[in-house]
């Protein structure tokens, strides 16, 4: 098996006094052992929730989690702390370096309750802050460094108990655009040359292009980047709100000439909009074809 996390019918709702609110719904996600993805989505779409959970900081309301051969959502608290000691490493935004330890220090901390002696702790964090270019640095506290350098920090402290998985949650976003790129380098020179397992969130386009699989975030639900970049267009050009053009495109009407064929029943046997949804999806059809004089099969 190739698959490092399955994820399926995920679902989590929030409730607010009387609210539900319903956060991801019915997701599914399978993540292979040295993928590298990259996950955007607009604010409120459920990136930090759907983060939280996988990284075992949160459980699901319903659905599963599949982490290295275990099911993470039937765990307890205890074993969902040593699952993400042993499994899980992660890169934060805004480093959570512990500001009274020096580099090396925070490096070995993950490793504190590991069966490494501190000899060996002490050397294993050397050499990881070797990997990260940062082996001269090793006794500077976190406010004796640079931006770029606590995070790198933070990578060397994620790798430290040898993660089947590292989770970066806007790993760049207090970064300038030259020290971004750099973490982005490292971290894909980890992937391919280590083959480590990286899921990453961020607004950044150019922080995105960096990953393997590129996936959007949207209304709880997950699709391709590729598909998102064909709602945004579709939607552009026809007027059919994207909401309701991402449903169009999620069955398979990908494309304007597909779109302009659509009759009201074949909407209709979607059986994903309500009559006021059809209603407009129908009428930007028929201004665009009256507005472009469109014939089927011209593309516009």
């Amino acid at each position: 098996m190739n698959e490092i996390m399955q994820i399926a019918g995920l679902k989590k709702v929030f409730r607010k006094k009387r609210n539900k609110i319903k956060a991801l719904s019915n997701l599914d996600l399978n993540i292979e052992r040295g993928d590298f993805i990259s996950l955007q989505g607009p604010s409120g779409s459920g990136k930090t929730t759907l983060l939280n959970l996988m990284g075992c900081l949160d459980k699901p309301t319903s659905g599963k989690i599949v982490l290295d051969g275990i099911d993470t959502s039937k765990l307890g608290d205890n074993d969902l702390a040593k699952i993400r000691r042993d499994k899980i490493g992660f890169i934060f935004q805004s480093f959570n370096l512990i500001p009274i330890l020096n580099a090396q220090e925070n490096v070995e901390l993950p490793m504190e309750n590991t069966k490494l002696t501190r000899a060996q702790r002490r050397e294993k964090a050397k050499n990881l802050l070797m990997l990260v270019g940062l082996y001269k640095r090793a006794t500077h506290r976190p406010d004796e460094l640079s931006a770029g350098e606590k995070q790198r920090v933070a990578i060397a402290r994620a790798l430290a108990n040898d993660p089947a998985i590292i989770f970066a949650d806007e790993p760049t976003g207090n970064l300038d655009s030259r020290r971004g790129r750099q973490i982005m380098e490292l971290l894909c020179n980890l992937n391919k040359k280590m083959g480590t397992t990286i899921f990453i969130v961020t607004h950044d386009d150019n922080m995105a292009s960096y990953a393997k699989k590129k996936l959007y975030l949207k209304d709880g639900a997950l699709i391709s980047m590729e598909m998102e970049n064909k709602v945004r267009q579709l939607s552009d050009v026809i007027g059919v709100p994207r909401s309701l053009m991402t449903e169009l495109v999620k069955s398979g009407y990908d494309d304007l000439d597909k779109i302009m064929a659509l009759s009201r029943a074949d909407i209709e046997a979607l059986k994903k909009y309500k009559d006021k949804d059809i209603g407009r999806i129908r009428n930007c059809v028929e201004s665009y074809k009256k507005k472009h004089r469109y014939r089927s099969g011209s593309g516009g």
